[in-house]
């Protein structure tokens, strides 16, 4: 998914090709694709590097086991378009991870205004039935760098596809 910086270095990706995962990275970013690609490269891993934001890309519904999006920057809609996109990519029995900084209690908090920018409670409310809440949770991070213990937590959401399929490819920021 986009990323202000989990597709920066390509870890997430990386990691799970190096697990065997078939995997596929996406970014609006060149400059972080190519340093992606770059250690991908190094860790002599095969990842199919994707350069588009989340709606535009060609990505067919249903085909990933696992979408994972890390503190992406997702633009709200009033259709819903980048939530409802998100959860179409997951395959039946697959698992969406959405992570993005706690804001809550702050309006422009440590991190700025995300009043505009898809969080996990909006991917949570356009879940129908079929899905199942896997973990919902905020926890705090310990920092031992940059902002330091100043900074806020984490909030995530996990839920998990129906179960009649099972898809085989992946794609994480």
């Amino acid at each position: 998914m986009p990323s202000t910086s989990a597709a920066v270095k390509g870890a997430d990706a990386i990691w799970l090709a190096s697990q065997g995962w078939r995997t596929t990275g996406l970014d609006v970013s060149i400059v972080a694709l190519e340093r992606a690609r770059a250690n991908g490269a190094k860790a002599g891993v095969g990842v199919e590097w994707l350069h588009a934001g989340l709606l535009d890309a060609d990505l067919d519904p249903g085909s990933f086991q696992l979408v994972s999006a890390q503190y992406p920057a997702l633009g709200r809609t009033a259709d819903r378009a980048a939530e409802r996109l998100l959860t179409s990519l997951v395959a039946p029995g697959g698992t969406l991870l959405f992570i993005h900084h706690d804001v809550s209690g702050s309006p422009h908090g440590h991190h700025g205004d995300f009043g505009g920018v898809v969080m996990p409670q909006h991917v949570l409310r356009v879940l129908d039935d079929g899905w199942t809440i896997l973990t919902n949770q905020t926890r705090q991070r310990r920092v031992s760098g940059g902002a330091g213990p100043s900074t806020p937590g984490t909030s995530s959401c996990a839920p998990s596809g129906p179960a009649e399929k099972r898809g085989s490819s992946q794609l994480t920021a």
